[in-house]
């Protein structure tokens, strides 16, 4: 896979926007590192193509990674609550983030009002809207 061509953001985009496919949801463990791997090596400004894709997803699925998948058996969203409303956040196959992003926003929303604390907590909000 020749990835020092691609533009990173556009590479990373590509992977990253099939982890929300309901049908790949089982493969996540092969996106996920498929993103890791744009995000590491892609340097260039070439726009991926499908076939790019496709290749990457089959060479990896074919690879210790592919063995290492697992049919899906959770639920992938997690919903975080604060004052300003209830967020669905992605967890992917990592258990437990919804818990500890709910432990963090907690200790946000007790922030002195004042900035630069507001400042932290509107970011975190715009953060969360872009979620889902």
């Amino acid at each position: 896979m020749e990835f020092r061509k691609l533009d990173p953001v556009a590479t990373d985009a590509s992977f990253a926007a099939l982890l929300t496919a309901p049908g790949l949801q089982a493969n996540c463990y092969r996106l996920e590192y498929l993103v890791h791997l744009a995000v590491a090596y892609c340097e260039g400004k070439t726009q991926p193509t499908q076939d790019l894709v496709q290749r990457s997803f089959k060479i990896l699925g074919d690879g210790v990674r592919g063995m290492a998948e697992d049919p899906a058996e959770d639920v992938f969203v997690s919903l975080v609550s604060t004052p300003r409303g209830n967020f669905r956040v992605f967890e992917g196959i990592h258990e437990g983030n919804g818990f500890h992003l709910q432990r963090i926003l907690n200790v946000v929303e007790t922030m002195p009002r004042e900035q630069p604390f507001q400042g932290i907590r509107d970011a975190v909000e715009a953060l969360l809207r872009n979620s889902f």
